[in-house]
């Protein structure tokens, strides 16, 4: 006969207008906040035990997205640059994005 073994997972999640804690057992604490800032996006999103990013993300008025990243405890450092593309062809609205990542250690 074999033995079953049953194990009983605790779930915490709690949302918030500017971001969202979540408990898991056995996985840890997940957490993500955000802030308007400056006309872009302020954001931390972390695991604990675990890493750490922080990220602001802003618009020019071209619609280019820059995102410089730094990643914890990695102690990297990540550049984003996202261009939206759209135009009209024949009535339907066509968007391409084209995405550029750099990564420093």
């Amino acid at each position: 006969m074999a033995d079953v073994i049953y194990h009983a997972m605790s779930f915490v999640d709690l949302q918030f207008p500017n971001g969202q804690l979540t408990y898991v057992s056995y996985e840890g604490l997940t957490t993500s906040a955000f802030l308007p800032l400056c006309g872009g996006l302020l954001q931390a999103q972390g695991q604990y035990p675990g890493e750490m990013r922080y990220s602001f993300s802003c618009k020019n008025k071209w619609g280019t997205r820059i995102t410089p990243m730094v990643l914890w405890p990695d102690k990297s450092f990540a550049l984003g640059l996202s261009q939206a593309l759209a135009w009209k062809r024949s009535g339907l609205m066509m968007k391409l994005s084209i995405q550029f990542r750099a990564r420093a250690f």
